[in-house]
């Protein structure tokens, strides 16, 4: 459910060092592969290019990037850690290995790198503010994780995913209403917003209202037949009612389309 609103951001930071390499054969070809997309041809001629001359940093954060795409997260990590090496004032490569550690789950260094790339005045700022944010809300720092999407909102009003994920934090400290409002948000700006509408489902049961819990569930499943989330959260609402049957066949549902949590209920509701 996220990394969704931060697609802008990649754009931005793809193209922070598209003129910024000596034009030798090595690199135009390696150019001109990247700018083509073929990304596996650009990570083996710029290893070519590093060959030559190891000290180029664009190089090193093309690479990276380029390594990135093919998920190897490990590889592209040690590309902008070399990257920083040769220039520890480059933002770009401190904004992107810090969404390499975040992909690796590895969400303290991550936030340490993104705060390092606003240190530095990173150029696309409400994107990285996002990032952090994401990453604060995986190290339960709920608090920490809606003053970066605040900030995320002081920039960019109508985005959609930062109302959302503010929200969520909200419930999780127990400010259901704000969160309420959240999500209201988020809905006036995208209907249809799935996640938000499970967020206002969240509240709800939080709130012990597990009837009208069931009616958001049902109106996400509708929009959304494959949402785990929503089967699991409305197996809870139904064990609220004490209606075990429909709780474990959500929670199985759950459990078929990947949430981790529906297991636990299986085993210790459904046998």
């Amino acid at each position: 459910m996220k990394n969704i609103f931060l697609l802008l951001l990649l754009c931005t930071l793809v193209s922070y060092t598209t003129t910024t390499f000596a034009q030798s054969k090595e690199v135009k070809a390696a150019e001109e592969a990247y700018n083509k997309g073929d990304f596996k041809a650009a990570e083996k001629a710029y290893s070519e290019v590093l060959k030559k001359n190891p000290s180029d940093k664009d190089a090193y954060n093309r690479r990276g990037f380029a390594r990135e795409i093919a998920g190897d997260f490990t590889g592209a990590s040690q590309d902008y850690t070399q990257a920083i090496k040769l220039n520890p004032k480059d933002a770009y490569a401190y904004v992107h290995r810090g969404q390499m550690n975040a992909k690796m789950n590895n969400h303290k260094e991550a936030v340490a790198d993104f705060d390092k790339a606003l240190a530095l005045d990173v150029k696309n700022r409400a994107g990285t503010l996002a990032l952090r944010g994401l990453s604060k809300e995986a190290l339960k720092d709920y608090r920490g994780a809606i003053a970066d999407y605040t900030m995320v909102l002081s920039e960019m009003p109508n985005n959609t995913e930062a109302f959302y994920h503010r929200g969520l934090c909200k419930v999780e400290i127990g400010n259901f209403k704000g969160a309420n409002t959240d999500f209201d948000k988020a809905l006036k700006l995208s209907p249809q917003h799935v996640n938000a509408q499970y967020g206002k489902g969240l509240v709800l049961l939080k709130l012990r209202n597990a009837k009208e819990a069931i009616k958001i569930f049902n109106k996400n499943l509708a929009l959304s037949p494959n949402h785990a989330e929503s089967y699991y959260q409305r197996g809870q609402a139904y064990l609220l009612l004490e209606k075990e049957t429909a709780a474990c066949k959500d929670f199985n549902k759950a459990h078929e389309l990947g949430d981790s949590r529906a297991k636990q209920m299986i085993d210790l509701r459904c046998q």
